[in-house]
């Protein structure tokens, strides 16, 4: 439902993970550190003219809410987290997995040029394309 305020789709064509590399790029160090992977669910159970609001599970609420999944990307030195990239998974509208969000991101951070020490994710993201780009591309 678009409640007439923007236009059809507008929240992925203006926020798309390059606002968040525009601050962040001069706070990393490409060639150390870790990339780490994981999604978090904004709670919107009370928004009910949300169009990427689907039913996700929660580890916050230990079942299934109504929100936005966001698949994140934070740069760490072990010390500072820093985001750097994200998606947002609306697999009805766009056909994407989590999985797909992730090499996606991979692949961009490998073109913004890191080479981080390790990537982490949790077991969700370990298809065996995502392991093998993570080992193909060092």
């Amino acid at each position: 439902m678009n409640c007439g305020l923007l236009p059809q789709n507008h929240f992925h064509l203006q926020y798309d993970g390059i606002n968040i590399w525009d601050s962040a790029s001069r706070l990393v160090d490409l060639t150390q550190g870790y990339l780490i992977c994981d999604d978090s669910v904004l709670d919107k159970r009370f928004s009910h003219k949300n169009e990427i609001t689907h039913c996700h599970y929660s580890g916050n609420v230990h079942g299934l809410v109504t929100g936005i999944d966001m698949v994140n990307m934070l740069w760490s030195s072990g010390e500072e987290y820093i985001p750097v990239d994200y998606r947002i998974y609306d697999k009805p509208s766009d056909r994407k997995t989590k999985n797909d969000h992730f090499l996606s991101m991979l692949e961009k951070a490998k073109t913004r040029g890191f080479t981080p020490e390790y990537v982490l994710m949790d077991s969700w993201y370990s298809s065996s394309s995502n392991l093998k780009y993570i080992r193909d591309t060092g």
